[in-house]
């Protein structure tokens, strides 16, 4: 075994060693020659039934965490594609995919490079199963970074974050190389000395409850617990504008604001070795880098906390400081429990003002999930108005979509209304599907606030859902008044879709939209916990603005009195709808635009190479035209 680290590292380490937890701050180190050994670790392939063995580091001064050679990580995460490590001497190692764009790992300097970091994975990411792309109905999905493309570099060195060589390759801490990719939804988790391979967005298929039988925390995961959260805050946190603490990370680094006198307590807290410390740090670390919903530190904690079936041993520590009236921190814990149940009691109310709403009125047709009474999408008509009721953006929503539209078309609907009240988000290929048929324009836009590229997602939608996309596709037309219905429970691509429509001149009526301008990416602390947070990638319209601000509607429906008190007994009135989108449509004429498809792509590059060929023969024979009347006129001379 061959480990590339210098006596300094020797030296840092050593320091490291005498490190006091409660005085932790972040300053550039390098790491030593460390001591420790290989370990054969049992690990599952997205599923119990598929089970293999890794061998990974396990180093004496961080045993709770083990680093695992990039190949395997990246090779099991993205089977369909062959990577390959180069060693170039020095601890410097280049790694590269199908997609033939490199991964340059200094393991000397603890940093990564990438000359494309949003071209460095290949496109299509899996679905649950691990076996299929994601959004079916998106073909020949692309991303393309507009403009000069901006290469990335990490120094992880300078939080203090060790990246080894051991047999020919890079070795990082799980954790750190699972953060770096969040973007696939794909990732690792280290629990009971077991590695299990995930999508990161869906349920669990193991049990993790060990992870709350226990109250305190290791040294070792307390220290690499918060150099790791400061990475993932300085360098893959979106800061969305509603964050509190969005200024003062434009302009310092997370640990720099978090040892600032108001925020010292909080730190603290995040470097304690109780669990109910921890969480308590994480609550309040919520309340400050809120968006509306995409980040969430303490989630899963509150999750385990709340489910009545499992009492562990942090469950009944918190129950118990909740009933300690002198706690300082139950106030904290309780507040936010509070806010929670707030949010629900309010989706909860809003859902029953529909459901009573909508019963006035014909129900269609109702598509409920294969596996439970879960209801995905509904249809519901009065009059000359449709309406599609949804409140996640998933794949299975448009089948239903589309089913409708054409139900809808036959009984001679004039308007399509969208209902996106309560949609708290989803699939954005959701999104590119349904601007297709409303606008004909399908692209979605984002900034990656890692890199400052932006990016441009691209493909062609079939639209008539038959597998194939060809001239069907483009000729598929839905001549609705179509409009969206939103409120502040709209949010993350319930509030994308809205501003991209309204941008095509297609009404917003009921509340503004509820924001949440960042990709969702899904986080891990070492300890085996997973965290959603407000991601790298910010979405943008068109226009290149985002979207946090939600789309200020055409026609508002929903208002609010003096205290505060919103009335929403309009909101699901679709007679009051109809007359709003015959007023609307009375003023404006939206412009579908031309839908691409791969032959109308190739008729149009055909079409270039004509007029470019025609040129030249023009050109060829004004110049043959020249030459003869030159001659011409020397023979006369």
């Amino acid at each position: 075994m061959n480990l590339h680290k210098t006596g300094l590292k020797a030296l840092a380490l050593s320091l490291a060693a005498v490190f006091t937890i409660g005085s932790a701050s972040l300053t550039a180190a390098s790491a030593a020659e460390r001591s420790g050994k290989e370990q054969d670790i049992t690990a599952y392939l997205f599923d119990m039934d598929d089970k293999t063995t890794i061998k990974c580091m396990i180093y004496d001064d961080m045993p709770s965490v083990p680093y695992i050679n990039v190949m395997d990580y990246l090779g099991k995460l993205y089977d369909d594609n062959e990577f390959t490590v180069a060693d170039n001497g020095n601890g410097v190692y280049t790694v590269t995919g199908s997609t033939e764009k490199a991964m340059v790992i200094d393991t000397e300097k603890d940093t990564v490079h990438f000359d494309e970091y949003e071209n460095f994975l290949p496109i299509q990411t899996t679905d649950a199963d691990n076996d299929g792309p994601e959004a079916p109905y998106v073909k020949n999905h692309a991303e393309i970074v507009e403009g000069t493309v901006n290469s990335l570099d990490l120094d992880y060195g300078k939080y203090q974050i060790d990246i080894t060589s051991a047999n020919g390759s890079a070795y990082f801490p799980l954790t750190t190389i699972a953060d770096l990719f969040p973007q696939t939804y794909l990732s690792a988790i280290y629990l009971d000395n077991t590695i299990y391979f995930m999508q990161s967005m869906g349920a669990a298929y193991f049990n993790t409850a060990s992870v709350f039988n226990s109250t305190l925390r290791s040294k070792d995961l307390i220290d690499y617990t918060y150099r790791e959260l400061c990475f993932v805050i300085d360098k893959l946190y979106g800061r969305p504008p509603k964050s509190k603490l969005t200024k003062e990370l434009e302009n310092a680094g997370f640990d720099e604001v978090m040892s600032k006198p108001e925020n010292s307590s909080i730190k603290e807290l995040l470097l304690s070795d109780s669990l109910t410390d921890f969480y308590t740090g994480l609550v309040l670390l919520d309340s400050m880098l809120d968006d509306g919903g995409h980040t969430g530190f303490s989630s899963e904690f509150t999750k385990s906390l709340l489910d009545e079936k499992n009492v562990t041993k942090f469950s009944t520590a918190i129950n118990q400081m909740l009933d300690d009236k002198s706690s300082p921190n139950a106030l904290a814990i309780a507040t936010n429990l509070q806010l929670l149940e707030e949010k629900e009691k309010t989706s909860e109310v809003l859902a029953a003002l529909r459901k009573d709403a909508y019963s006035k009125y014909e129900t269609v047709k109702t598509w409920e999930a294969d596996d439970s009474e879960q209801i995905i999408a509904q249809l519901v008509m009065n009059k000359d108005t449709a309406v599609f009721v949804f409140d996640e953006f998933t794949d299975a929503v448009v089948a239903p979509f589309k089913w409708s539209l054409d139900y809808a078309k036959e009984k001679g609907a004039k308007n399509f209304l969208i209902d996106l009240s309560q949609n708290g988000g989803g699939s954005n290929a959701v999104v590119m599907y349904m601007m297709s048929i409303m606008t004909g324009k399908s692209d979605l836009y984002s900034k990656n606030m890692l890199t400052g590229n932006k990016v441009r997602k691209t493909g062609n939608i079939d639209r008539n859902l038959d597998n194939v996309i060809d001239e069907k596709d483009a000729e598929l037309n839905y001549d609705f008044h179509f409009a969206l219905l939103t409120t502040q429970q709209s949010f993350s691509c319930g509030n994308y879709l809205p501003c991209l429509a309204q941008e095509q001149e297609i009404p917003v009526i009921g509340e503004t939209s509820g924001g949440g301008t960042c990709y969702l990416s899904e986080h891990l602390f070492p300890c085996s916990v997973n965290y959603p947070l407000s991601g790298f990638r910010v979405m943008l319209k068109e226009n290149g603005e985002n979207v946090d601000a939600g789309a200020a509607v055409n026609y508002e429906t929903v208002t609010t009195d003096a205290e505060g008190n919103k009335d929403y007994s309009k909101l699901y009135d679709i007679d009051t709808v109809a007359a709003n989108l015959d007023d609307y449509y009375s003023k404006h004429t939206p412009t579908k635009a031309a839908v691409k498809t791969p032959s109308s792509e190739k008729a149009g590059n055909s079409a270039v190479m004509i007029i470019l060929v025609i040129a030249c023969v023009v050109i060829l024979f004004a110049v043959v035209i020249i030459v003869i009347k030159k001659r011409g006129k020397k023979e006369s001379a």
